[in-house]
């Protein structure tokens, strides 16, 4: 939704040459229409990231940038911010996982440069309406509040409902 939202941005995928990484960006792109998949450009790096091999010559001048980063890999991570550690420009947003924090071996410093985005799964939006409701029936159902297993059910049994309502009908067994 990150890169339809954004038509005046460009968006580089930046990640370690992995077989995984190389499913999810494919995946990614694939769920977007063509006109979309011709803003985004993607980037291995072989020998160590840097900004002025690897970021600069893709960009496109005087549009934002947002380099998307699925790799997991703690050592990737680190070097990626550790060499932009004094890179700064508020056109080049960096989007990742919140692993990002659990390394031990990164300084919070490196990230505070940075525009950064640290996307978390367990974000709960309390101010949706749906969302109160659930809460509401199962106060009812448990007298306990939702824990992060009965959220995450929850959006869940959401996102394939909604999916299920798009299609109009059950999607096809596969053995």
């Amino acid at each position: 939704s990150m890169i339809r939202e954004q038509p005046n941005s460009t968006f580089l995928f930046v990640n370690s040459n992995k077989k995984a990484n190389r499913d999810v960006i494919k995946m990614i792109k694939s769920g977007l229409p063509a006109e979309d998949t011709l803003r985004i450009k993607t980037i291995y790096p072989s020998a160590g990231f840097s900004f002025a091999n690897h970021v600069a010559p893709n960009r496109v001048k005087g549009k934002p940038t947002v380099l998307l980063v699925v790799d997991q890999s703690p050592a990737f991570l680190s070097d990626m911010f550790t060499r932009l550690k004094d890179f700064r420009d508020s056109t080049v947003v960096i989007v990742t996982t919140s692993k990002v924090f659990d390394i031990g071996t990164l300084e919070n410093s490196y990230l505070n440069n940075q525009s950064f985005v640290g996307l978390n799964t367990e974000f709960v939006d309390y101010a949706d309406t749906a969302t109160q409701l659930f809460i509401q029936k199962y106060r009812v159902k448990t007298a306990t509040e939702p824990n992060k297993y009965a959220f995450s059910g929850y959006d869940l049994g959401l996102y394939f409902s909604q999916l299920l309502a798009a299609s109009g009908s059950l999607p096809p067994v596969q053995n």
